[in-house]
């Protein structure tokens, strides 16, 4: 696996299909569909080394990487919400 191959195809998506933005769900379908559309999506999730591809945490860690470096292609209503889910949980982790 190689993650700066994966990261510059997440990137290329990303820019590419604006709906992708606002889904991990979604962008990792994108990415099935780059990598290996030949394939079933259930053994696409489950084994995506096999075909040469980066696991779907991988690819949503890309894509937090990217959003961070290029906000244009972050969605802002979907950033708002992750950023407070991100406060919620660490007030939760703290024992709020």
């Amino acid at each position: 696996m190689n993650l700066n191959k994966t990261e510059k195809e997440v990137e290329q998506i990303l820019e590419e299909v604006e709906t992708t933005r606002k889904s991990d769900n979604l962008l990792f379908v994108a990415y099935w569909m780059k990598k290996a559309p030949h394939v079933s999506f259930i053994d696409f999730w489950k084994e995506p080394q096999k075909y040469g591809a980066s696991s779907y945490k991988s690819v949503e860690r890309c894509r937090r990487k990217i959003q961070a470096r290029r906000p244009e292609l972050k969605d802002r209503k979907i950033a708002e919400l992750r950023e407070q889910a991100e406060m919620d949980y660490i007030e939760y982790a703290i024992g709020g």
